[in-house]
């Protein structure tokens, strides 16, 4: 459990008090009790729910000087004694109740990111002014179903008579990436509701602007959008507009054309994948998956646009650059570049639906750039858009032009018998083979199919599986005594290193009693803590079904699988060299974990009282440990597993050597045959793609007799993780017997 749950459980042992006045009282809502976090922020200050209503925790001037406040406690006195800590900081008491502390050196003056909206241009050399009017559209496909115009008409960027328009909504949310709280702007549909999931479109603003550059007069974001779903032109969907300059350290330098400067909006590729999509994702409702999720911009926003969308084309099915700034492409003197030319491109089956560039014949900012990145995607194979905007420069026509294209484009609003996108190349070139006799690789199936293959006899056959996760089941319930997770350290002879693992006893744990183990296992590029994120259910899962008597008690250990043998290890990649850490683990598993756990806590053990599971590489390592050892191992789980159990070549992560034979995945010693051996995957996960297929084929191929089931709808996700783990833990322990 982290810290602030934690925290929110010790909270309720001191006496809570309600604030006597904060922020929502003057906005007619009460103001929450002592102790309750927030939950959303907007202009206003930062809200929380209490008893099914919202709540006022903090002004956001608040927040700004007291870090705790947004969590629901005051800060105290730097010279409070610590109690706790953990990521959100060192906790104290105060009176009754908790208090975050802020150091001295801590305390200083809020960090200003230089204004980027006011500086002093210099002279342009400038190009060619009356460049040609051009159209290039490609004849077949979805994206020959469109009648682009270049310009944007007057009328659809005007507001207009009987149309209900959107409203931006600022709102502020912490960065991990930048370390501080950053801003940008929701654009909602007009008629909003969470009974609806809506796409996301990411709208990214120029050089020298902020989260506010694209709703300027003139870019008119808010009304063609509108005018077009009125029009029945376009489909409702989600915008986001964020600030896409974020300097690693928060900060950043003045602005000017440098690369020191650059380097900031640079690094809004992580902000936007491990930041912005998932607070999107957590806080409205979202339809996932790169079908729907499109990537759009302006100038240094387009140029983001082409960088962070032929980087991750996984994620994101539509790309539009409008005026897209220099930078993607190295130039001599003046910018190190992004890529080459000749790696502007996707992988086979990886291509957006839609690639659309366009710049204004006038344009002497950006000069012959955006036609660079045209003739890069032409030399490249990669059908797209391409056309000038007559007499526009780098200015809301421009931009107008190419969005009032674009978001008509958008999720698949153009073919008419609604037939859902996928992949537009589903033939891949059988990688060079030259470490081994690897299978082709194989291009992932978005919309895998929907299969349960359960046993029809014996212990696997007595369960109803099912392939979701009621979404009960995960949240926390009035009358339900729920379990906590304590990380503790420990020495790693295998790693020579101290190492963290987090423990989850039973509720109402006693040394009177014996309990078995399972050792849960998290993914790649993660650690102890991810099987604890919002989503997955871990904790309330478990006691949820042990309270209505569908599972039984035990305990859950929550390892680092990353154990690489010199205790340090590389940089995170998809390589060799990175898997071989988690290769390690299971030596640290069985020479140090599991004597770890069975010496301090009151453990049965054997077998038929240890299972292994895992998500993704966790499930990999389940795989490979669990029939690499199954006279430790009596239950395994594989949720969502990664390759590199058996030789592949994946799209994603390149070629694995494999820790064992397809035929090899079996168990010779039919003493030690698991009890339960499940394999689930969500139907568009495209990051494990069919991996976890090929282990179930090899399964059957082997003759192991196994539970395997698809997750509807579900990607590499928290989604896929909860309903492996929801029917995994009902097996458990010889419960249906």
């Amino acid at each position: 459990m982290r810290g602030f749950e934690l925290l929110t459980i010790i909270g309720l042992a001191f006496t809570s008090k309600v604030s006597a006045e904060c922020f929502s009282a003057k906005l007619g809502y009460s103001c929450c009790t002592t102790g309750i976090a927030s939950v959303k922020n907007d202009e206003n200050g930062y809200w929380g729910i209490e008893n099914d209503e919202w709540c006022g925790v903090a002004s956001n001037e608040e927040v700004q000087e007291c870090w705790s406040a947004k969590f629901g406690y005051k800060c105290c006195d730097p010279s409070t004694e610590i109690s706790f800590e953990d990521e959100k900081g060192k906790w104290g008491i105060d009176g009754s109740s908790w208090c975050g502390i802020v150091s001295l050196n801590e305390k200083k003056s809020e960090q200003i990111i230089p204004d980027q909206t006011s500086y002093d241009f210099q002279d342009y050399q400038p190009p060619e002014w009356d460049s040609p009017v051009e159209m290039e559209v490609p004849t077949e496909g979805y994206m020959s179903k469109l009648d682009v115009v270049n310009t944007c008409p007057p009328e659809a960027k005007i507001q207009k008579s009987g149309v209900t328009y959107s409203k931006a909504e600022k709102i502020t949310y912490h960065s991990y990436s930048t370390n501080v709280d950053r801003k940008m702007n929701i654009i909602l549909p007009a008629n909003y509701t969470t009974e609806k999931k809506y796409p996301v479109l990411y709208y990214l603003h120029g050089i020298f602007s902020n989260e506010d550059g694209l709703l300027e007069e003139g870019m008119g974001t808010i009304e063609i959008y509108n005018n077009l779903v009125n029009e029945g032109k376009a489909k409702e969907m989600i915008i986001v507009l964020p600030n896409t300059y974020a300097p690693a350290d928060g900060v950043g330098v003045e602005p000017g054309f440098t690369q020191e400067h650059f380097d900031g909006y640079d690094n809004f590729i992580n902000e936007l994948i491990n930041e912005i999509m998932p607070y999107i994702e957590s806080n409205y409702s979202v339809a996932t998956g790169r079908e729907n999720t499109a990537l759009a911009g302006f100038s240094m926003g387009g140029r983001n646009t082409l960088y962070i969308g032929f980087t991750h084309p996984e994620l994101f099915g539509y790309l539009g650059a409008f005026s897209p700034a220099p930078g993607v492409f190295p130039i001599e003197g003046e910018q190190k570049g992004l890529m080459q030319p000749e790696e502007l491109k996707a992988p086979a089956g990886l291509s957006p639906f839609v690639t659309m560039v366009s710049v204004g014949t006038k344009d002497f900012v950006v000069m012959d750039n955006p036609n660079s990145y045209h003739k890069a995607l032409a030399n490249n194979n990669e059908e797209h858009i391409w056309f000038t905007v007559p007499g526009a420069m780098h200015d809301g026509d421009a931009v107008s032009a190419g969005y009032y294209n674009f978001i008509q484009y958008l999720w698949n609003n153009l073919d008419n018998d609604e037939t859902k996108l996928s992949y537009q190349d589903n033939t891949a070139e059988s990688p060079d083979q030259t470490n081994g006799d690897f299978p082709e690789a194989q291009i992932p199936d978005w919309d895998a199919p929907v299969e349960m293959e359960v046993p029809t006899e014996g212990y696997m056959s007595k369960l109803n599986v099912v392939n979701t996760c009621p979404p009960e089941a995960k949240i926390q319930k009035s009358g339900v005594t729920y379990s906590k997770a304590e990380k503790i350290t420990y020495h790693s002879y295998s790693t020579n290193v101290d190492r963290k693992m987090n423990i989850i006893l039973p509720a109402n744990y006693t040394t009177e009693k014996k309990y078995p183990v399972l050792y849960y296992l998290h993914g790649i590029l993660n650690n102890e803590d991810g099987l604890l994120e919002e989503g997955m259910g871990t904790i309330e899962i478990y006691n949820n079904l042990v309270n209505e008597g569908k599972a039984k008690e035990m305990i859950i250990v929550l390892p680092n699988t990353y154990a690489p043998a010199d205790g340090v290890g590389v940089e995170p990649s998809f390589t060799q060299e990175h898997f071989d850490g988690y290769d390690n683990f299971i030596n640290e598993l069985i020479n140090e974990i599991m004597p770890y756990i069975e010496s301090n806590y009151s453990v049965a053990t054997g077998r038929e009282n240890t299972a292994l599971a895992g998500f993704s590489m966790g499930g990999r390592n389940t795989l490979y440990i669990g029939f690499t050892h199954p006279e430790l191992f009596g239950y395994l789980g594989a949720f969502s597993p990664a390759p590199g159990v058996i030789p592949a070549v994946d799209l994603l992560t390149g070629e694995h050597k494999g820790l064992m034979q397809p035929e090899d995945l079996k168990v010779n010693d039919k003493r030690y045959e698991p009890l339960v051996k499940m394999i689930s995957v969500g139907t568009k996960d495209f990051v494990v793609s069919s991996n976890p297929h090929s282990y179930h084929e090899a399964l059957k191929a082997n003759g192991e007799e196994h539970i395997w089931f698809t997750i509807p709808g579900a990607m590499h996700d928290s989604d896929a993780v909860s309903a492996g783990y929801y029917n995994f833990i009902q097996y458990l322990w010889n419960n249906l017997d």
